[in-house]
């Protein structure tokens, strides 16, 4: 096992572990998604220390993640003031940060797709890349489990296309967390 599946197996274990210590207290299984955002940027933090001389796809990543975790609430609150943030929160900062996160998955995703060779895994990424757009855009109109769902769908289908024949890795890898981040949420929601 590599270091990074190692890193990824870890990952799903503490989520795992967190969810099942919550169903045996509370009785209900609940995973810590809200910190989905921070699980992914400490992880591909990790993964651009190892592999920095990779260039622009961990670099990609890493500006995903980072946008990912300045879209979230729950940052703002912990770096600013009270009276800071009830100002902050009169300009749409975090909706762009969302935005650019968004475009930073789609375009690592566009950039896996340019390296397979393969059109049947080709055609599930772009499925995949399609979905995920699909549930971003429909976030704004819908509930968050349809939303959740739609971009599900997503981060499974491309981490199914890396898994049937992986492309640039370990970088692949990725994929599969975040799918696995998707579906800790999506059974934080569905089993609620």
């Amino acid at each position: 096992m590599t270091r990074e599946s190692r890193l990824l197996f870890l990952t799903g274990l503490t989520l795992s572990l967190f969810a099942l210590i919550g169903y045996f207290t509370n009785g209900s299984l609940i995973f810590p998604f809200p910190l989905n955002p921070f699980i992914f940027f400490i992880v591909v933090f990790q993964f651009t220390w190892w592999h920095y001389k990779r260039g622009f796809p961990i670099f990609l990543f890493l500006f995903t993640a980072l946008t990912g975790v300045l879209s979230q609430p729950f940052f703002w609150e912990i770096v600013l003031s009270l009276d800071s943030l009830q100002g902050f929160a009169k300009i749409p900062v975090m909706v762009w940060f969302q935005f650019f996160n968004a475009v930073g998955l789609v375009a690592s995703a566009v950039y896996l797709l340019n390296r397979q060779k393969s059109h049947f895994t080709s055609i599930i990424t772009t499925a995949g890349i399609l979905l995920y757009a699909f549930g971003f855009l429909y976030d704004y109109t819908a509930s968050s489990v349809i939303d959740i769902s739609f971009e599900l769908a997503g981060f499974g289908l491309i981490a199914l296309s890396v898994l049937i024949r992986p492309t640039y890795q370990p970088f692949h890898l990725l994929w599969i967390l975040l799918f696995i981040l998707e579906i800790s949420e999506w059974l934080s929601w569905a089993l609620v």
